[in-house]
């Protein structure tokens, strides 16, 4: 997020967006955030055309706005040549960047003591990562409190077969793939942000399209309860969606119609994301213990994260990939702890499909009610499981 971002209009997408006379409106999105009492992770360009004392401005008037910040991310993606524009050496020198990056963070703290700062990390291990990591980078001193992460798995194809649909089946995968590499580096200590996540593909030439499909949507939800039981570890400390509005796939709504003569739509990803957010509303995130058939060798077909409502009950997401029902046991709470009745909602589409939602449309179905004991989901369903505790 940039309030008046004028040097980087050479940015091709900054140019784009100039074009379309698309104006970022950052004191109503300050109005918006009072009302909702949110907070926001703010991304600031620190490498092209700054200087010490206007990113100080910067951050002060992001503040005099009254916004809460969660963090503040030091440059978008700049281990990269492209996201650097070659301002830090040919290829993103991480040593470069430091170097003029530890003075920023110093000024920043100058304004605010207490703000959380963090610096970027590759999701594929290179030699960024390694600098990052290295004895050099301690001995000059460690600035930053956390890194961003972007961990976009790569699911793209040139065409529609089966390879091209175990690829996507791939992602939990490729993901799980990514931590364990993080896992067992130099900056294992380190925690994350994901200010960015999900699918990556080239959108002109792969099978999925512009849209995609339900295939993804389903991988996306999968993803984002792993994200959620990484909360639960402490590894991930925080994980934004990206993006709200877009036309492509990954969007949670998109626009139809003419500028100012259409209306918002919900994404099949917008569905799956707004009940999950509607089960996590003033509950506690909890681990659950997910006993299911695996999809490959040792990644489980089912996954699931749990959360304690408010009443004492608890609701369980669980995302099925199986390309049939699956029974699974979910294991939550307290040792002992006894349940009465337990109901599953489930939603699913066709593989290849991605239908458009209104606003308060609600594409899950009625809760069934299962056993508590094994609980059984449908072929590719993203579904949630309420666990009605019994009362002591």
């Amino acid at each position: 997020m940039l309030i008046d971002d004028t040097f980087t209009k050479l940015d091709q997408g900054r140019a784009i967006t100039l074009k379309r006379k698309i104006d970022w409106h950052f004191d109503e999105f300050c109005e918006s955030l009072k009302k909702t009492e949110g907070s926001v992770t703010y991304v600031m360009n620190v490498i092209r055309d700054r200087s010490l004392k206007n990113c100080q401005d910067e951050l002060r008037k992001v503040l005099s706005c009254g916004a809460t910040i969660d963090l503040i991310e030091l440059g978008n993606e700049n281990m990269y040549k492209k996201q650097s524009y070659s301002m830090i050496g040919g290829n993103a020198n991480a040593f470069e960047y430091t170097k003029w990056v530890r003075k920023v963070a110093a000024a920043l703290r100058e304004v605010k003591p207490d703000i959380k700062l963090t610096v970027p990390a590759a999701h594929h291990w290179n030699q960024w990562n390694e600098d990052m990591g290295s004895e050099q980078m301690k001995q000059e001193g460690i600035f930053w409190d956390d890194m961003v992460m972007h961990p976009y798995v790569n699911v793209g194809s040139p065409i529609f077969n089966n390879g091209a649909m175990a690829t996507l089946l791939s992602a939990p995968a490729q993901f799980e793939h990514m931590l364990k590499v993080w896992d067992t580096s130099s900056l294992k200590d380190t925690k994350l942000a994901f200010t960015e996540w999900g699918l990556n593909y080239e959108q002109e030439t792969c099978p999925w399209g512009k849209s995609g499909t339900y295939a993804m949507t389903l991988l996306d939800a999968a993803i984002f309860i792993k994200i959620l039981n990484l909360g639960q570890t402490g590894q991930v400390v925080q994980a934004s969606r990206h993006i709200l509005v877009t036309q492509a796939s990954h969007g949670l709504y998109q626009y139809a119609g003419n500028p100012g003569e259409g209306n918002f739509v919900k994404t099949v990803n917008g569905a799956y994301f707004s009940k999950f957010i509607d089960v996590a509303r003033d509950s506690q995130s909890l681990t659950v213990q997910t006993v299911s058939p695996e999809l490959t060798d040792h990644v489980k077909a089912v996954t699931s994260a749990a959360f304690k409502q408010k009443n004492g009950n608890y609701k369980v997401l669980v995302v099925n990939t199986l390309d049939r029902a699956a029974t699974t046991i979910l294991t939550v709470g307290t040792s002992g702890a006894v349940f009465t009745q337990c109901s599953t909602s489930s939603f699913s589409e066709d593989i290849g499909a991605y239908p458009l939602y209104e606003l308060d449309e609600d594409p899950f179905s009625i809760g069934i009610v299962t056993k508590c004991s094994e609980v059984s989901v449908p072929a590719y369903s993203i579904s949630v499981v309420t666990m009605l505790r019994k009362k002591q």
